[in-house]
């Protein structure tokens, strides 16, 4: 029986990574990238000097997905990807949900594990805790949900 300080590896982390990315693009990026296309505000961005639309088209899409993610994360402690395995994102300390401050904190963190070429996921193949690089500079940790 696996209990909440049972923290799970980094191939169910992958994979539940792997579902977000899946359906980020699917739901939100894809539909997201034809509106914007249709209105116009994908326009641009292929030339060599950035536009105001093409910028905003840029944005709109990074915006939408933080707000989902710390959205996820503030209101069920996991992202679909995690909610598959039943894992949750709570706050080292206490093992309870984190604060939105700081779920946003960890999407940010995320800049840390992809900057090193990925060797800050790798943090959780080695670590008895299972946290990556940005689990610890943002003070959360994934683990199973007794739910």
């Amino acid at each position: 029986m696996i209990d909440e300080t049972d923290y799970p590896g980094f191939w169910v982390r992958f994979i539940a990574n792997i579902i977000d990315f899946i359906l980020l693009t699917l739901v939100v990026h894809l539909p997201l990238g034809l509106a914007l296309g249709a209105i116009g505000l994908g326009a641009g961005i292929t030339n060599e000097e950035f536009t105001s639309p093409s910028i905003v088209a840029q944005l709109i899409p990074m915006f939408v997905t933080i707000g989902l993610f710390v959205t996820c994360w503030s209101k069920w402690q996991a992202t679909p990807g995690k909610m598959v395995f039943k894992l949750k994102v709570v706050d080292t300390k206490t093992n309870e949900k984190a604060t939105a401050l700081r779920y946003l904190g960890r999407y940010f963190s995320y800049i840390a594990s992809n900057i090193t070429l990925g060797i800050g996921y790798l943090f959780i193949v080695f670590r008895k805790d299972k946290q990556a690089l940005h689990d610890l500079i943002s003070g959360t940790r994934v683990i199973y949900s007794k739910k």
